[in-house]
């Protein structure tokens, strides 16, 4: 979630961990909390209630190879703002996207 209403204070933090040194490099996990205060409706000047997110996360990125690029990620969310209809609202997300680079990587120049 973006907290970037008129106003809008955040503050926000995470946590990551790479199973690399399992064997398993381009895999990690990790989780993100974030916290939104003071926004107001800039059409009205009334306060939008603050809110909270919380979202976990694991995903796949090859660092070599023919699948390089290539990321696979599935993420739980869940959000919750103070007045709305339903105490919380889950979010859960596979994401499937790949890079291409239309420019070659620089090289290392040996001298």
């Amino acid at each position: 979630m973006s907290f970037d209403n008129a106003g809008e204070k955040a503050i926000g933090g995470s946590a990551a961990y790479d199973f690399a040194a399992f064997g398993l490099p381009g895999l990690s996990t990790g989780a993100w909390y974030s916290q939104g205060w003071g926004a107001l409706n800039p059409v009205t000047n009334v306060a939008i209630p603050d809110r909270r997110e919380l979202d976990v996360w694991l995903q796949y990125r090859p660092t070599e190879g023919p699948l390089k690029g290539l990321r696979l990620k599935t993420q739980y969310s869940n959000v919750w703002q103070q007045g709305n209809v339903r105490p919380t609202q889950q979010e859960f997300r596979l994401i499937a996207d790949y890079t291409v680079l239309f420019r070659p990587e620089p090289s290392v120049s040996k001298h």
